[in-house]
């Protein structure tokens, strides 16, 4: 990894006022060691220092990163006012830390008519408090675990006033909170889990907080005051498989509809109780995360395409590496939704070199072609 920052930081002018406009300056896919890693957090040490003001963040990031480094904010002795999180969804900052601030955003963003009614409606997840050893037998847990488990509540995308139920949530599972690991896991947008994060560091308990993340091969340690190697920052505590998961890829020409078939199977196949389903996005140049099937995405996502610039062999190593992990994962299902090929040539090359190691791993295709 290069020595260049990970977030660049500058004062800026935002929805909630003077702030810490701090945006991810990679577009390198990060492994979880860069939570411990100085670069992630100088930057914000040395400004907050000098003015703490609010942080607003943005950028592609993953829930591990987001909720690590809010984690690591509102730990500070001089921690910033409030942390905000850049929803494409809303073209707007939604406010994750504290919860008075929140509370009060989304009244006021109500009240003015800010917020579409279709993000106001009462999706709220479900939740469920497992102890870690009863959900995901197998797995040597570095310590006693407990699962906080957010199953969807019937619609591809939860309410934003599900960000106010993790104070009551808080209250209700306290017996899990006891436990020293508390693991975050399900289906939830990036401003929720860290939402919980900031909540879970703010009050101590439990001592170690880690998300699931598939993709890396298991849980990854997002907050922990211990220092020993067992449960240190960063570290991917490993599951074990259940049995191979399947592997479907979906394939087919650009905009024939293979990102929206992938969101669509999953969201539906969530409902689904005894079903453990992962959705892998393998194209690593034109992304299609989940707010990206709104109209207001489609510029956000061409700034990254050309920000992010074109494929590299090591999109094609850590992409393999993702779906290697995926096959030891405690999942079910995993739908990967992969890129349609380089249509600039004639004929199409629609498997460039390098990128036949995605489709090797694949169990089985579905093939979408909209003629």
């Amino acid at each position: 990894m290069s020595m260049d920052p990970i977030f660049t930081l500058r004062p800026s002018e935002a929805s909630m006022g003077p702030c810490y406009l701090a945006n991810l300056a990679t577009p390198e896919r990060l492994s979880p060691s860069v939570l411990a890693d100085p670069r992630l957090t100088a930057t914000f040490e040395e400004a907050l220092d000098e003015e703490p003001l609010p942080i607003a963040l943005s950028g592609r990031m993953s829930l591990w990163l987001a909720s690590g480094l809010v984690s690591w904010l509102v730990s500070r002795d001089n921690k910033p006012p409030s942390i905000w999180l850049f929803e494409p969804r809303l073209a707007n900052f939604i406010p994750v830390w504290p919860a008075v601030i929140c509370r009060n955003w989304l009244a006021d963003m109500e009240q003015n008519g800010l917020i579409p009614q279709d993000f106001l409606a009462p999706r709220c997840p479900q939740y469920a408090t497992p102890l870690a050893e009863d959900e995901f037998t197998g797995v040597n847990w570095p310590m006693p675990a407990a699962i906080l488990k957010m199953e969807p509540s019937g619609s591809e995308s939860l309410g934003l006033k599900s960000i106010l139920q993790v104070e009551a949530e808080l209250q209700r599972c306290g017996s899990a909170l006891a436990r020293p690991l508390l693991v975050l896991d399900g289906p939830m947008p990036l401003w929720l889990s860290a939402a919980w994060a900031s909540r879970l560091a703010e009050c101590r308990l439990p001592k170690a907080i880690a998300i699931h993340a598939p993709p890396e091969g298991g849980f990854v340690v997002v907050h922990s005051p211990r220092t020993s190697a067992e449960l240190a920052l960063g570290i991917v505590i490993p599951t074990q498989s259940r049995g191979s998961p399947l592997l479907v890829g979906i394939v087919g020409d650009p905009n024939h509809g293979k990102s929206v078939l992938s969101w669509k199977l999953y969201w539906c196949l969530q409902q689904m109780r005894d079903v453990r389903v992962y959705r892998l996005d393998a194209d690593a140049y034109s992304p299609t995360p989940s707010w990206s099937l709104f109209p207001l995405a489609k510029t956000i996502k061409d700034d990254y395409k050309r920000w992010r610039g074109p494929w590299t062999e090591e999109d094609h190593q850590n992409l393999a590496k993702a779906l290697h992990n995926l096959r030891q994962a405690a999942l079910d299902l995993v739908l990967v939704d992969l890129p349609g090929g380089d249509h600039s040539k004639q004929p199409p090359e629609r498997i460039p070199s390098g990128r036949e190691k995605l489709f090797q791993q694949v169990d089985g295709f579905l093939l979408v072609n909209c003629e």
